[in-house]
């Protein structure tokens, strides 16, 4: 009788955490205190703005120029593990995500998580579900999703895209040309301060319309300097 030996498992150790930061230090010692139940390879934060960070043994602090897929790309760069996974610092991570990630790394080679939004609207409830319908429905997913990634895949799509906006959505897209991400089960919390102050609607509306003009075209510096202005 033959014995068939399972593959080793695929543990945390193996993967990269990248953190974009852009005037977020306070929202990233939350982030950092949840990723510290767990045993990454490395943690990289990339900050684009003038704020001093405290060093660690746990995590690397790496000045970028400014704009979320430069900064994602140049961690990435600093980084030498089988796979990445992608958290925006307005997130916070429950530990069965960090549980979903590990058994997800031996069944696939890209996804993402649902999400909640955290906010004052009780329109967040149901935006939340439309999000993650939707992403689920197109393997389309953004930034706050927590994206992860093996790594030979991400070189085989080009890599990161360093665009000024519509970077989650861009790496999404060329990924999907490949093979379709799933969406785990699990949700990562993630704060609708930009909700908040601008409004449920005119946030969507907002978000819709950059979108179309990024699919017609339209220069995502371009994009960038309209949105941030």
């Amino acid at each position: 009788m033959t014995t068939v030996t399972a593959p080793p498992r695929i543990e945390l150790e193996n993967v990269s955490v990248v953190i974009p930061v852009f005037r977020d230090a306070e929202l990233l010692k939350n982030l950092l205190l949840d990723l510290s139940s767990g045993s990454f390879g490395k943690i990289i934060v990339s900050y684009a703005d003038e704020s001093e960070f405290v060093e660690s043994t746990d995590v690397v602090f790496l000045r970028t120029p400014r704009g979320r897929g430069c900064q994602i790309e140049q961690a990435i760069a600093n980084t030498n593990t089988e796979w990445i996974w992608i958290l925006h610092a307005d997130v916070r991570v429950p530990k069965s995500a960090m549980e979903a990630l590990r058994d997800a790394l031996d069944q696939t080679d890209w996804g993402a998580f649902r999400i909640s939004l955290a906010g004052s609207s009780k329109l967040l409830s149901t935006i939340s579900f439309l999000m993650n319908w939707r992403s689920r429905m197109t393997s389309i997913y953004t930034g706050d999703q927590g994206m992860y990634v093996r790594r030979v895949l991400l070189d085989r799509v080009g890599g990161y895209p360093p665009i000024a906006l519509m970077e989650d959505v861009e790496c999404s897209r060329r990924l999907r040309h490949v093979k379709r991400g799933p969406q785990l089960p699990v949700r990562l919390t993630v704060s609708a301060r930009k909700w908040d102050h601008e409004g449920v609607i005119r946030t969507i509306l907002r978000m819709w319309w950059y979108r179309l003009l990024y699919f017609f075209g339209a220069a995502p510096d371009s994009l960038a300097n309209r949105y941030y202005r």
